[in-house]
């Protein structure tokens, strides 16, 4: 008995298959988001409110999860809402999340003065009406979004960097 706890160990990794023709697409998904966040069965089913006998038969191909599930387990993954659809097709399933095709919008023209890579504050100077007027420019982004192009939208806010540009917007705002 004690010679077998000598043997090595066959180490498990998350996306070793426990038998790669019993699991689904899905189940494919589900460990490779594991492997990411460095999740256990355990751990995940414990965080998505199910077993871990289930999650297993999840995972392999055994059972196949209902929506409400899906959802949870990406949630407790932490999933983006675009890889969250991408789970619920792998099991069949229609997306929860509308998407919406913004490439239009990547077609404007850059602001001017604004420096490429410098997510997420940028100072972009204009040169308006032969007045210098400096800005400071940040990203905000909607985290708790629930639809995929929400997920994804970036909005730049735009402030006076001084009280020559303040004074400027003021004189020249929309009435």
């Amino acid at each position: 008995m004690h010679h077998e706890l000598d043997r090595s160990a066959v180490l498990y990794h998350s996306l070793m298959p426990a038998d790669p023709s019993r699991v689904s697409p899905f189940g494919r998904q589900v460990r490779r988001w594991r492997a990411i966040r460095r999740m256990s069965q355990l751990d995940l089913a414990v965080a998505a409110g199910t077993t871990p006998r289930h999650l297993s038969f999840v995972e392999t191909g055994r059972s196949r999860p209902r929506r409400d599930l899906i959802l949870r387990i990406a949630d407790a993954l932490t999933v983006p809402l675009p890889e969250r659809n991408t789970l619920l097709a792998a099991a069949g399933l229609p997306p929860a999340f509308p998407a919406h095709d913004l490439a239009h919008l990547r077609d404007r023209p850059a602001m001017p003065g604004t420096a490429a890579g410098s997510w997420p504050v940028v100072c972009p100077v204009f040169e308006l009406g032969g007045r210098v007027i400096r800005t400071i420019s940040t990203v905000m982004r909607f985290d708790a979004a629930i639809e995929v192009t929400t997920s994804q939208l970036r909005v730049e806010l735009m402030f006076p960097a001084d009280d020559a540009a303040e004074a400027y917007f003021r004189a020249h705002q929309p009435t």
